[in-house]
């Protein structure tokens, strides 16, 4: 499966086809981004997703993380916003709070 404009599941604890099972509450993603794209992150206020560029450049609801930056968001109540003015990957962790 391609992780090309989409977010890959990798990992989960919702028993998600071809992700290894974890035993928790959890999710990991992967994704790679072209130049100017955006997806909305639906989240709710009892899950913290973490945000880890490994390459280029991922912006999360307006903020600018370059390759090796780290982002946080918690108790957020609507969709987060990632975007990618020239392009870049990430991996994505949702957990429970």
């Amino acid at each position: 499966m391609s992780r090309q404009e989409r977010l890959l599941t990798v990992a989960s604890g919702k028993g998600q086809p071809g992700a290894v099972t974890l035993h928790a509450d959890a999710s990991v993603s992967l994704s790679t981004f072209s130049p100017a794209f955006v997806l909305e992150y639906p989240i709710t206020g009892d899950r913290c997703v973490l945000l880890y560029v490994t390459s280029g450049s991922i912006s999360l609801n307006g903020t600018l993380l370059e390759q090796g930056d780290q982002g946080r968001v918690t108790w957020e109540t609507k969709a987060l916003s990632l975007a990618s003015a020239t392009g870049g990957s990430f991996v994505l962790v949702d957990v429970s709070v």
